[in-house]
């Protein structure tokens, strides 16, 4: 299974360097800081770093025992590369530093964890019905902290699509999902993202999103945040968010930048 995933992205990474040329994209167009991926690759031969900082706080009950959880995230980071105008490889990790109390029992652990190899293939760009369009492809690797990582490559898969609604809103929307090694099954998850233009370097937007996986309850959540343009290839983000319904608490508040090589 694995053999056939890692065929299928040399077959569109093969593909897409032989398509016509299309125009060089020079606006900066990020991954973060919502969770909904963009639908457009990066430019070709450019390499873009986002990183960030987040911290989050959960407090639930599981088993009938109360669990309080801070977990840190660390140097989040997203490497892509424009190998052609329609095809970026992608790389990912972060360091994760967290402290949980359960039932009075309290331990801390931390590591590397997240990492990741992925490309995105572009489907569509710049038109006026369904503006953008894009798929992901994701393996998280069996590599970091032996209590963070996962057992096995997990393949996952990802469409995204955007919408310009008029000079100033946007819409972007994910479907997608990703192999679970530890459950031993697939998690199917959604976000959709309203993206606000306020001016030429200051943005906002505002996203639900979730997961669904069988037999469990689904989780669904809301976050908001804006970005600023520093300059043409340096952009700042913050962002928080929170879970919805339900007695659970998850929220999270987050900062970070991006920036693309060369200028």
């Amino acid at each position: 299974m694995r053999m056939n995933y890692i065929i299928l992205v040399l077959t569109l990474a093969l593909l897409s360097s032989t398509m016509p040329a299309q125009r060089l994209y020079t606006e900066l167009i990020t991954d973060r800081p919502d969770k909904t991926e963009s639908a457009v690759v990066v430019p070709f031969n450019a390499f873009q770093i986002e990183s960030g900082f987040l911290f989050q706080k959960q407090k639930y009950s599981e088993n009938n025992v109360d669990i309080e959880s801070e977990n840190l995230l660390i140097g989040s980071t997203l490497v892509r590369y424009g190998v052609s105008e329609l095809f970026e490889l992608r790389f990912g990790a972060e360091y994760f530093s967290g402290k949980s109390n359960k039932g009075g029992s309290e331990s801390l652990f931390s590591g590397i964890q997240g990492i990741f190899i992925g490309s995105k293939i572009q489907l569509r760009r710049d038109k006026e019905l369904l503006t953008d369009a894009a798929i992901i492809i994701n393996f998280n690797l069996p590599y970091g902290n032996e209590k963070l990582r996962p057992a096995r490559f997990e393949p996952g898969i990802i469409l995204s699509a955007s919408q310009y609604l008029d000079r100033r809103l946007s819409l972007g929307i994910n479907l997608g999902f990703q192999n679970n090694s530890f459950m031993d099954r697939y998690e199917y998850f959604y976000s959709a993202a309203i993206g606000i233009n306020v001016t030429e370097k200051f943005n906002a937007f505002l996203e639900l999103y979730g997961d669904l996986n069988k037999g469990m309850a689904p989780n669904h959540f809301f976050d908001l945040g804006f970005t600023y343009l520093h300059m043409s290839n340096l952009q700042i983000d913050f962002s928080g968010g929170t879970i919805l319904f339900g007695n659970k608490v998850d929220w999270f508040g987050s900062i970070g930048f991006a920036i693309r090589l060369p200028r």
